[in-house]
């Protein structure tokens, strides 16, 4: 109570010096405020598809090993290919760049975007720069190039898949026919039963 009594007739005694004070600082934070620079975060939440083209054919006979799709979601973002599909897109990099900025170009996209893992396979992708076109405009190619990249990978992997079974079906009608061709030439050769 005596230290509050205290303080309360000490600011009475130099308000004029705390009114100054309190008014320098204030001016300081605005100052600060005006001339910091401005950063502005464009983010957006994906949901990485666990499902598997093979999954339901190999019900019950084998194993299938279960990714964390968002990890891997965050690897392949960050590779030199998306990178620079990316810069392409946005107008970072085009045909009359220097081949030694490409490097710089794409090592200041990967430092201005994070790839954070939110929850069992959901990531949020986020991308900062000093305008906000600027930064909606990377983070709406990152999305995108990422999109195009993950169908790219799905239908080669559902072609893979189809030329697997393929495969396998060619083999079992080739047993199969084998099969009948020796179930005739053993009918043949026994006609006694």
């Amino acid at each position: 109570q005596d230290m509050f009594n205290a303080a309360i007739r000490e600011f009475i005694n130099f308000k004029t010096t705390a009114v100054i004070l309190f008014i320098l600082v204030s001016f300081l934070v605005l100052v600060l405020g005006l001339f910091w620079p401005k950063s502005y975060v464009t983010s957006t939440l994906l949901y990485a598809d666990v499902s598997n083209i093979i999954q339901p054919l190999l019900k019950g006979r084998a194993e299938v090993t279960v990714i964390d799709r968002s990890e891997q979601a965050r690897e392949v973002i960050y590779t030199r290919r998306i990178m620079e599909d990316v810069a392409k897109k946005t107008g970072l990099i085009t045909d009359i760049t220097p081949l030694e900025e490409h490097e710089q170009i794409i090592n200041d996209l990967r430092s201005k975007t994070k790839v954070i893992s939110e929850a069992k396979n959901y990531f949020r992708i986020e991308y900062s720069n000093s305008t906000a076109d600027k930064s909606f405009e990377v983070a709406n190619a990152l999305v995108n190039v990422f999109i195009e990249d993950s169908s790219r990978q799905k239908r080669e992997e559902s072609y893979g898949a189809f030329k697997f079974i393929d495969a396998q079906v060619q083999t079992y009608k080739g047993q199969l026919e084998l099969a009948e061709k020796n179930l005739k030439d053993v009918k043949a050769g026994n006609l006694d039963g």
